[in-house]
Protein backbone atom coordinates (compact mmCIF):
# COMPACT_ATOMS: atom_id res chain seq x y z
CA UNK A 1 0.00 0.00 0.00
CA UNK A 2 1.20 3.61 -0.89
CA UNK A 3 0.99 4.50 2.63
CA UNK A 4 3.08 1.65 3.84
CA UNK A 5 5.28 3.10 1.11
CA UNK A 6 5.85 6.46 2.72
CA UNK A 7 5.89 5.48 6.24
CA UNK A 8 8.90 3.26 4.83
CA UNK A 9 10.76 5.95 3.25
CA UNK A 10 10.44 8.40 6.50
CA UNK A 11 11.72 6.00 8.31
CA UNK A 12 13.20 7.33 12.07
CA UNK A 13 14.87 10.42 10.30
CA UNK A 14 11.84 12.47 9.89
CA UNK A 15 8.57 12.63 11.79
CA UNK A 16 5.62 13.06 10.05
CA UNK A 17 5.51 17.10 11.52
CA UNK A 18 8.62 17.12 9.30
CA UNK A 19 7.71 14.89 6.11
CA UNK A 20 4.21 17.76 6.14
CA UNK A 21 6.22 21.05 6.60
CA UNK A 22 8.39 19.64 3.14
CA UNK A 23 5.22 19.04 1.71
CA UNK A 24 3.15 21.74 2.70
CA UNK A 25 0.41 19.90 4.44
CA UNK A 26 -0.86 19.13 8.00
CA UNK A 27 0.42 16.61 9.37
CA UNK A 28 -3.11 14.88 10.03
CA UNK A 29 -3.26 14.58 6.33
CA UNK A 30 0.54 12.81 5.78
CA UNK A 31 -0.89 10.95 8.83
CA UNK A 32 -3.87 9.45 6.79
CA UNK A 33 -1.72 8.88 3.97
CA UNK A 34 0.65 6.55 5.97
CA UNK A 35 -2.56 4.98 7.04
CA UNK A 36 -4.00 3.93 3.67
CA UNK A 37 -7.21 6.09 4.89
CA UNK A 38 -6.42 8.70 2.16
CA UNK A 39 -4.87 9.22 -1.21
CA UNK A 40 -2.62 12.33 -1.84
CA UNK A 41 -2.98 13.87 -5.54
CA UNK A 42 -0.97 13.90 -7.99
CA UNK A 43 0.97 17.30 -7.14
CA UNK A 44 1.72 16.07 -3.65
CA UNK A 45 3.25 12.54 -5.06
CA UNK A 46 5.44 14.44 -7.34
CA UNK A 47 6.53 16.87 -3.86
CA UNK A 48 6.65 13.45 -1.96
CA UNK A 49 8.96 11.95 -5.27
CA UNK A 50 10.85 15.06 -4.85
CA UNK A 51 11.46 14.81 -1.19
CA UNK A 52 13.30 11.40 -0.96
CA UNK A 53 14.54 12.01 -3.86
CA UNK A 54 13.05 9.12 -6.27
CA UNK A 55 11.14 9.23 -9.22
CA UNK A 56 7.37 9.15 -9.23
CA UNK A 57 7.63 5.92 -10.85
CA UNK A 58 9.49 4.45 -7.76
CA UNK A 59 7.29 5.72 -5.39
CA UNK A 60 4.51 4.18 -7.12
CA UNK A 61 5.77 0.76 -7.56
CA UNK A 62 7.88 0.54 -4.21
CA UNK A 63 7.95 -2.31 -2.55
CA UNK A 64 4.67 -3.50 -4.60
CA UNK A 65 4.86 -5.80 -8.11
CA UNK A 66 4.68 -3.59 -11.01
CA UNK A 67 1.31 -2.73 -12.61
CA UNK A 68 0.99 -5.24 -15.61
CA UNK A 69 -1.42 -4.27 -18.33
CA UNK A 70 -3.79 -7.10 -19.75
CA UNK A 71 -2.38 -6.56 -23.45
CA UNK A 72 0.91 -5.55 -22.54
CA UNK A 73 3.52 -4.24 -19.93
CA UNK A 74 4.47 -1.10 -20.26
CA UNK A 75 8.15 0.32 -19.43
CA UNK A 76 8.60 2.21 -16.94
CA UNK A 77 10.21 5.17 -18.65
CA UNK A 78 6.94 4.97 -20.93
CA UNK A 79 4.50 5.13 -18.13
CA UNK A 80 3.02 8.39 -16.30
CA UNK A 81 -0.22 8.63 -14.15
CA UNK A 82 -3.97 9.24 -15.06
CA UNK A 83 -6.66 9.50 -12.56
CA UNK A 84 -9.08 6.89 -11.65
CA UNK A 85 -12.37 7.79 -11.29
CA UNK A 86 -15.26 5.91 -8.97
CA UNK A 87 -17.91 6.38 -11.37
CA UNK A 88 -19.01 9.07 -14.43
CA UNK A 89 -21.74 11.35 -14.19
CA UNK A 90 -23.15 13.65 -16.21
CA UNK A 91 -22.86 17.38 -15.48
CA UNK A 92 -19.54 17.78 -14.35
CA UNK A 93 -17.39 17.89 -17.76
CA UNK A 94 -17.25 13.71 -17.57
CA UNK A 95 -14.32 14.57 -14.17
CA UNK A 96 -14.70 15.95 -11.06
CA UNK A 97 -12.06 16.10 -8.40
CA UNK A 98 -14.14 14.74 -5.85
CA UNK A 99 -15.01 11.41 -8.23
CA UNK A 100 -10.73 11.08 -8.52
CA UNK A 101 -10.12 7.99 -6.22
CA UNK A 102 -6.20 7.71 -7.55
CA UNK A 103 -4.15 6.84 -9.89
CA UNK A 104 -2.44 4.12 -12.26
CA UNK A 105 -0.08 4.38 -14.84
CA UNK A 106 -0.77 4.40 -18.59
CA UNK A 107 1.29 4.70 -21.49
CA UNK A 108 3.02 8.63 -21.96
CA UNK A 109 1.02 9.32 -25.33
CA UNK A 110 -1.83 8.75 -23.26
CA UNK A 111 -2.64 12.57 -21.62
CA UNK A 112 -4.77 13.61 -19.00
CA UNK A 113 -6.70 16.39 -21.12
CA UNK A 114 -8.14 13.18 -23.04
CA UNK A 115 -7.48 10.25 -21.42
CA UNK A 116 -8.87 8.62 -17.84
CA UNK A 117 -8.85 5.27 -15.89
CA UNK A 118 -12.29 4.20 -14.44
CA UNK A 119 -12.61 1.65 -11.96
CA UNK A 120 -15.27 -0.71 -12.73
CA UNK A 121 -17.89 -1.48 -10.40
CA UNK A 122 -20.77 -4.69 -11.22
CA UNK A 123 -20.82 -7.56 -13.48
CA UNK A 124 -22.92 -7.04 -15.86
CA UNK A 125 -19.61 -6.63 -18.43
CA UNK A 126 -18.35 -10.18 -17.06
CA UNK A 127 -16.72 -12.31 -18.18
CA UNK A 128 -14.79 -9.60 -20.17
CA UNK A 129 -14.79 -6.93 -17.98
CA UNK A 130 -14.85 -7.72 -14.72
CA UNK A 131 -15.73 -5.87 -11.23
CA UNK A 132 -12.95 -3.94 -10.12
CA UNK A 133 -11.06 -4.10 -13.30
CA UNK A 134 -9.92 -0.85 -14.43
CA UNK A 135 -10.34 0.70 -18.29
CA UNK A 136 -8.60 2.89 -20.15
CA UNK A 137 -11.25 5.82 -21.32
CA UNK A 138 -10.67 8.57 -24.23
CA UNK A 139 -13.47 11.50 -23.73
CA UNK A 140 -14.99 11.55 -26.87
CA UNK A 141 -19.05 12.28 -27.36
CA UNK A 142 -19.60 9.25 -29.95
CA UNK A 143 -18.59 6.41 -30.79
CA UNK A 144 -19.21 3.49 -33.87
CA UNK A 145 -21.68 1.24 -33.61
CA UNK A 146 -20.13 -2.05 -31.65
CA UNK A 147 -17.86 -0.05 -29.89
CA UNK A 148 -17.95 -0.02 -25.76
CA UNK A 149 -17.98 3.23 -24.30
CA UNK A 150 -19.33 5.02 -21.39
CA UNK A 151 -22.75 6.20 -21.46
CA UNK A 152 -24.84 8.43 -18.91
CA UNK A 153 -28.69 7.84 -19.39
CA UNK A 154 -31.00 10.17 -18.09
CA UNK A 155 -27.95 12.41 -16.30
CA UNK A 156 -27.92 9.55 -14.05
CA UNK A 157 -24.13 7.85 -12.89
CA UNK A 158 -22.66 6.49 -16.41
CA UNK A 159 -22.45 2.85 -17.60
CA UNK A 160 -19.93 0.82 -19.47
CA UNK A 161 -21.72 -1.13 -22.31
CA UNK A 162 -21.00 -2.28 -26.03
CA UNK A 163 -23.37 -0.05 -28.49
CA UNK A 164 -25.30 -0.77 -31.17
CA UNK A 165 -26.71 1.42 -33.49
CA UNK A 166 -29.95 1.02 -35.58
CA UNK A 167 -31.67 2.84 -37.63
CA UNK A 168 -33.66 5.56 -35.17
CA UNK A 169 -32.55 3.62 -32.25
CA UNK A 170 -29.30 3.00 -29.71
CA UNK A 171 -29.22 -0.29 -27.98
CA UNK A 172 -26.38 -0.28 -25.44
CA UNK A 173 -25.67 -4.34 -24.49
CA UNK A 174 -24.26 -6.11 -21.29
CA UNK A 175 -21.90 -8.68 -21.96
CA UNK A 176 -22.82 -10.57 -19.09
CA UNK A 177 -26.77 -12.27 -20.27
CA UNK A 178 -28.57 -11.84 -17.48
CA UNK A 179 -28.52 -8.08 -18.27
CA UNK A 180 -30.94 -7.35 -20.71
CA UNK A 181 -29.91 -4.59 -23.46
CA UNK A 182 -31.29 -1.29 -23.06
CA UNK A 183 -33.08 0.22 -25.73
CA UNK A 184 -33.57 3.71 -26.94
CA UNK A 185 -36.31 4.23 -30.10
CA UNK A 186 -37.40 7.49 -31.39
CA UNK A 187 -37.06 10.53 -28.79
CA UNK A 188 -35.73 8.06 -26.44
CA UNK A 189 -32.39 8.03 -28.05
CA UNK A 190 -32.01 11.70 -26.74
CA UNK A 191 -31.98 9.92 -22.87
CA UNK A 192 -28.14 8.59 -23.86
CA UNK A 193 -24.90 10.31 -23.55
CA UNK A 194 -21.75 9.20 -25.02
CA UNK A 195 -18.47 10.11 -22.34
CA UNK A 196 -16.17 7.96 -23.75
CA UNK A 197 -15.02 5.62 -25.27
CA UNK A 198 -12.73 2.32 -23.97
CA UNK A 199 -9.31 1.87 -25.01
CA UNK A 200 -7.69 -0.84 -22.79
CA UNK A 201 -8.44 -2.29 -19.96
CA UNK A 202 -5.90 -3.74 -16.78
CA UNK A 203 -6.92 -6.09 -13.87
CA UNK A 204 -5.01 -6.81 -10.77
CA UNK A 205 -4.25 -9.82 -8.90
Amino acid sequence: MLGDKIRELRGKEMTQRDLAKKLGISTSAVGMYEQNRREPDLDTLKKIAKVFDISLDSLMEYGEMPLVDTNRAIPIEKRHLLPVVGRVCAGNGVLAAEDIIGYEAADEKYNEEDYFWLKVSGDSMAPRIDDGDFLLIRKQTSVDSGDVGVFVVDGQEGVVKKVIYDEGSIELISFNPYYPPMKFKGLDVLRVRVCGKVIESKRKW
